[in-house]
């Protein structure tokens, strides 16, 4: 496991590798642990960097969430204003419809008031029925979405208006009709009269002067009345009323003098006829002056209400305009306050990121610089280099003391070197004195062995060649026996000595090969000690090698700690 404890410093004492704690850098002791002279320092130290960051980092992220919070707000404001200028917008659309409407219904009656025949009325009426249901909708929409408390209550009243403005309309409108179907009846009346005193101008020849006179003048009354009907119809002057029936009383009553002169079948068969003619005249012209009355009195009323509409239309939309014109002045008002709010706070959020950056630079980047630069002179092998910034509190510091650590391990460890050196030298010696004790030892031992062995071969050696001698022996005794068979009896003797010498030849024989044997067995048992020193030197050698693999790993760990 790779050694990453700063606090923690190796060493070699006495041959032995050993663990100890460093003592902590007076930054990061206690107060209560430190000396005066250490506890001088500033406390601007005590924070570490990502401390340091995190409050830079809190800082940009509490602007940002101000700015968003700010935005936020000032597009509700916007919005709720863009919303109130909508609404405002709409009404003063109505509104200018309404006036639009209101005018259009002025021009439609106007052509209905100059309508020739009921035709043209009911057309213009049509027209009418179109804009009036809209403008009454209208209205009432504007009345029930109005926001402004007087703007609503006019146009509450303006919806009453409009209304009875229609009512009055369609009344007058009605009137108007009925007044060109009493001048459509009037026409008739004419023709009829015509017709009639055609009739009787046509008999008034054979009557007399005085009848033919009487019928012009009677004619000449009832033109008068009719003409005072038309003049009524185009001027509406109420004083012709009593010429209209002052000529019809002098024509109906100079039809029954008429009647009374001249009681002939043939008069008296048309007069009748001419009278009921003037008498409808008369009826003609109360109808249409009843009707007119009764239009004059509805266009008088429409009249007036059409004013009053279109004086609460025209304030309210005076007032809509102003109450839109403040909304488009807030909403510009808003969205000039949301980028000033935007550009303050996108400000100091950059010059809190410029400034973390900075920081990042001047507090970390460049102290991480010469510490590296540091620790790259004391790979180098420099080890008189000074450590800077190991007072400071933050991970800058901490990185310079375990710079400053890994230095004083440095030097520790060209001391554990030297002292390894020492070490390996005095195992070197110690390994060479034994290796040459150990050689001796086997040497003798070898030597000892060998010269056992040398002196059986000898004796194994001077065995077999008295065992060839006796074998020889044997041979020629076996060649003599076999030649001389015919002297066994006499030669009997002679064998019997020559097998006990045999005998003595193998007795001889094996008491060397027991010798053998024992000097096998020692130089077993010398070789058996010679293995066990061999196994204790072996011992030796492998406890030498477990130093240098310790020796091995406290170097590697000493790399780790540079390259960290």
């Amino acid at each position: 496991m790779p050694y990453r404890n700063a606090n923690i410093i190796p060493s070699c004492e006495n041959g032995a590798f050993v663990l100890r704690h460093r003592k902590p850098h007076p930054a990061v002791l206690p107060t209560a642990e430190r000396t005066p002279g250490e506890g001088r320092l500033v406390m601007r130290f005590n924070l570490k960097i990502g401390q340091k960051l995190g409050i830079s980092a809190a800082i940009g992220m509490a602007l940002v969430l101000t700015l968003v919070v700010v935005s936020r707000v000032a597009l509700d404001r916007i919005d709720n204003a863009t919303n109130s200028l909508e609404r405002a917008a709409t009404l003063v659309g109505k509104l200018t419809d309404s006036k639009l409407d209101l005018r259009d219904m002025r021009s439609l009656f106007y052509q209905a008031s100059v309508a020739t025949s009921v035709e043209g009325i009911d057309k213009v009426v049509a027209e009418f029925d179109k804009i009036a249901p809209a403008l009454s909708q209208r209205v009432g929409d504007v009345a029930a979405t109005a926001s402004v408390a007087a703007n609503r209550e006019r146009m509450v009243r303006a919806k009453t208006d409009v209304d009875g403005y229609i009512a009055t309309w369609r009344e007058a409108a009605a009137r108007q009709r009925d007044l060109l179907q009493v001048q459509k009846k009037l026409m008739g009346v004419v023709d009829a009269w015509g017709a009639e005193l055609a009739k009787v101008q046509a008999v008034s020849s054979r009557l007399g002067a005085d009848t033919a006179t009487l019928l012009e003048r009677i004619d000449g009354r009832v033109a008068e009345a009719r003409s005072a009907i038309w003049r009524f119809y185009a001027t509406e002057d109420e004083r012709l009323k009593d010429q209209v029936r002052n000529g019809v009383e002098t024509a109906l009553s100079e039809l029954r003098d008429l009647q009374a002169k001249d009681p002939s079948p043939q008069l008296a068969a048309i007069l009748p006829a001419l009278a009921k003619l003037a008498e409808q005249h008369r009826e003609v012209f109360d109808a249409a002056s009843a009707a007119a009355a009764q239009r004059a009195a509805a266009v008088k009323k429409a009249g007036a209400v059409r004013v009053e509409v279109t004086q609460l239309v025209d304030e309210t939309l005076d007032a809509a305009s102003a109450f839109a014109a403040s909304l488009n002045r807030d909403v510009d008002s808003a969205v000039a306050s949301a980028d000033t709010s935007g550009l303050i706070l996108g400000a100091l959020t950059v010059l809190v990121l410029i400034g973390s950056t900075v920081f990042g630079f001047l507090a970390v980047g460049r102290p991480i610089s010469r510490i590296a630069g540091v620790l790259e002179q004391l790979a180098g092998g420099d080890k008189s280099v000074e450590i800077p910034f190991t007072r400071r509190g933050d991970e800058v510091g901490d990185t310079a003391r375990a710079a400053n650590v890994f230095k004083d391990n440095l030097i520790r460890m060209d001391q554990m070197t030297a002292e390894q050196k020492a070490a390996e030298a005095r195992a070197e010696a110690e390994k060479k004195q034994a290796m040459h004790q150990l050689a001796e030892g086997f040497e003798r031992a070898v030597g000892g062995i060998i010269g056992a062995v040398s002196s059986a071969s000898s004796q194994l050696q001077g065995a077999a060649q008295t065992m060839s001698a006796a074998a020889e022996q044997t041979n020629r005794q076996s060649m003599a026996v076999a030649s001389a068979s015919e002297q066994a009896s006499s030669n009997v003797q002679t064998v019997a000595s020559a097998a006990e010498e045999l005998a003595a030849s193998v007795t001889e024989i094996g008491r060397r090969v027991n010798e053998s044997a024992s000097i096998a067995a020692e130089a077993a048992r010398d070789a058996d000690a010679t293995a066990q020193k061999v196994g204790r030197l072996s011992q030796a050698a492998q406890k030498i090698g477990d130093i240098v693999g310790l020796i091995s790993t406290i170097a590697g760990q000493t790399n780790l700690l540079a390259l960290n």
